[in-house]
Formats: structure tokens, C-alpha cells, sequence
């Protein structure tokens, strides 16, 4: 299964962790290597050159920067930064049939199935319900045309696409959305979150097409992060609990960066699997390792090695 890593760095951020977002960016990338093949990246000029740095060039079966040279609505960008990764979607589709999307920080751990029949296979699903400067805004500030709202968005850290069409009318509609937009820019990214997350699946309904998702919880944006965030609860059944298990994806941590605590369960997660899996990885990688063994905690490492991995989520 052909596999992408899509990224537009819009500016250059000041990051004293970026070693951890990278280290994370490493899994991603061999994991998918190991369980599911080639692994391509489309992104920018800009973000290549952190790529380089940290010696991460080297796994990709192709990088290509040129599509983003004259990508639309620039100057909306900061408000629609999930464009570019559907833009590149839409490129993708016009060569390749079917094909998955990930995020730099999700990494599956061992060869996951998931129906390749249907038209879409997301993450996991999401509750839209609303709440003041929540993720998921009326969708009629975006679209006046009749769809079925009612339809669980879905976390989109993970993507297969088995329809050149759904994609199609995906981007038209994003397009549309973003050119006739004039608002504010909404909390929480609630604006390009719609276009992506909540848009995607209520266009999959209206074409009636099939949807799944890689776990069945749906995730609550909002609730208390203690296990009841997710319903039915993460290991509702051991079946549940292994799949889910199986999964790393970091995304909201990397606001807690600060937390000593966070960091080093990334960090330790990271390297107990990378350890695991690939044996003197760090010969390869060094930039990266040096960074990782002058940070992290080695008693926590020992500690967490006792457990069971602890979903990062």
C-alpha cells in the first residue's frame, strides 16, 4: 500500500523540542516501511530543509516540493492549513487509485486491516458536538447546500482513499468554501477542521458512499482527558484494546511539551519501539539519538518499560 506524509510549513517556529517531533516523524516513517511498504512526502522547500537536518530524506521513496510551488489561496493558509494536505490528496489520486495518508506523528506498529473496499477508511470517528470556541462551528457559516450533518466527523491522522471522485467533489467544495470565505478566523482551528474533518464524511454520505474507520471509539473534543474522552472507553473489549493499542499518534501532546512528564513518555515510547523493532537504528539516525539519549529520563525509560505501552494520544 502506497503511503504519503504530506506538510506545508507555513514559518519557521522557534522549537527547543522539534528533536521529539522528529523522533516521532522517524516511526512514522519506518513503521510504515516495515508493515505496509513505499512511503512518498509532498511538502515545501521550507520543511525539506528540516528534513535534511535531521537526516529523514534518506527513507523516502520519492519527496517531491514542486506541487506546493504555486498552491491556491496562500494568503488563507494560516486560516485553512489542512488545504495543502488535500490539495496534494487531490494531485495523488490522479495516478495512483489507492493510496493512504498520515500524519508525521501516527505510526502503526504492526500491519493493521482495515476494509479496502470502501471509499474512505479515517482514523476514528469524532463527536461534533458543539460547545463555545470548541473544534467543530456551524456548518452553514461554510456551505448552504443540503447535507446530512448529522454524520460523525472523523480524525484524519490516518486516510485511505479508494475514490478519484469523492476526492474530486472534496476539493471542489473546499476550494469553494475557501475563496468565499471572509470571516474571522474561528478558535480552535474549527475552519479548516471543517473542511477536513467534518466536511469529508458528510460528502462520503451524500455520494453514498462507505466510510470506516482503523478503531471504532469515538473520540469527545472537550472532555476530561481521563479515559471518558473516548466512547466506548479505549479496551472496551481486549480486541479494542489491542487495535487501539497498536496506534501511536501524538498530535494534541505537543501543546505539553513543557510538561517534563509528556516528554519523556514520547521519548521513551519512541525509543522502546524503535529499540524493538529496529536494532541500531541509531547508527543511522544520529542527529536524532544524540538528541533523544541528552534528554531523556532514564528512569522513567526503566518505568515504562515495566508497562505496557501507554496509549500516546
Amino acid at each position: 500500500m502506497r503511503g504519503y506524509h504530506i506538510y506545508y510549513q507555513l514559518e519557521e517556529k522557534e522549537n527547543q523540542y522539534e528533536y521529539i517531533d522528529f523522533l516521532c516523524h522517524l516511526c512514522s516513517i519506518l513503521f510504515w516501511k516495515k508493515n505496509f511498504g513505499t512511503i512518498e512526502l509532498i511538502c515545501n522547500e521550507e520543511y525539506l530543509k528540516k528534513i535534511k537536518f535531521w537526516g529523514l530524506d534518506k527513507y523516502y521513496d520519492d519527496i517531491n516540493t514542486k506541487l506546493f510551488e504555486n498552491i491556491p489561496h496562500k494568503e488563507k493558509l494560516e486560516t485553512f492549513w489542512s488545504y495543502p494536505k488535500i490539495y496534494a490528496i487531490s494531485h495523488i489520486s490522479k495516478y495512483v487509485d489507492k493510496f493512504c495518508v498520515l500524519d508525521t506523528d501516527l505510526w502503526i506498529y504492526d500491519k493493521i486491516d482495515f476494509n479496502e473496499s470502501h471509499q474512505l477508511v479515517a482514523y476514528h470517528r469524532e463527536s461534533s458536538y458543539y460547545f463555545e470556541n470548541g473544534p467543530y462551528s456551524d456548518p452553514y457559516k461554510y456551505i448552504k447546500e443540503d447535507f446530512d450533518w448529522s454524520v460523525s466527523p472523523v480524525n484524519c491522522a490516518f486516510l485511505y482513499f479508494n475514490s478519484k471522485n469523492l476526492i474530486e467533489n472534496w476539493i471542489q467544495i473546499c476550494d469553494k468554501v475557501i475563496s468565499e470565505f471572509n470571516s474571522e478566523k474561528s478558535p480552535n482551528s474549527a475552519d479548516t477542521i471543517f473542511i477536513e474533518q467534518r466536511l469529508l464524511t458528510s460528502l462520503c454520505k451524500k455520494l453514498n458512499y462507505k466510510f470506516s474507520t482503523l478503531i471504532e471509539n469515538t473520540y469527545i473534543p472537550g472532555a476530561e482527558k481521563n479515559g471518558l474522552e473516548w466512547d466506548p472507553i479505549i479496551g472496551y473489549t481486549s480486541d479494542n484494546l489491542i487495535r487501539a493499542n497498536n496506534i501511536k499518534h501524538v498530535w494534541g501532546l505537543k501543546k505539553l511539551y513543557s510538561d517534563k512528564t509528556i516528554r519523556d513518555l514520547i521519548m521513551c515510547v519512541c525509543k522502546i519501539s524503535l529499540d524493538h523493532y529496529f536494532a541500531g537504528w541509531g547508527i543511522y539516525n544520529v542527529q536524532i539519538y544524540d538528541n533523544l539519549m541528552n534528554n531523556i529520563d532514564f528512569d522513567e525509560l526503566e518505568k515504562i518499560k515495566m508497562q505496557n505501552y501507554e496509549t500516546v494520544k
